[in-house]
């Protein structure tokens, strides 16, 4: 908690998800940055061998202009 209130106190209110994630990985060590990425990666790779599909189904006529 003390990381929370310590962002708390520099931008003047509640930090957001995002903030207190970027915090937490600005004050890693590039060793910890490493092996997240690593075991990231290795997720991924697990993820991708039950062949299961996790892709989200497009959506016709969503209003974006490049969709057809």
């Amino acid at each position: 908690m003390d990381l929370i209130n310590d962002l708390s106190k520099k931008l003047n209110r509640k930090p957001t998800a995002q903030e207190i994630q970027d915090d937490n990985f600005r004050r890693m060590t590039a060793d910890q940055k490493s092996k997240l990425t690593s075991n990231f990666s290795m997720f991924i790779l697990d993820l991708n061998k039950t062949g299961q599909s996790y892709e989200l189904p497009r959506i016709i006529g969503s209003g974006r202009k490049d969709s057809k």
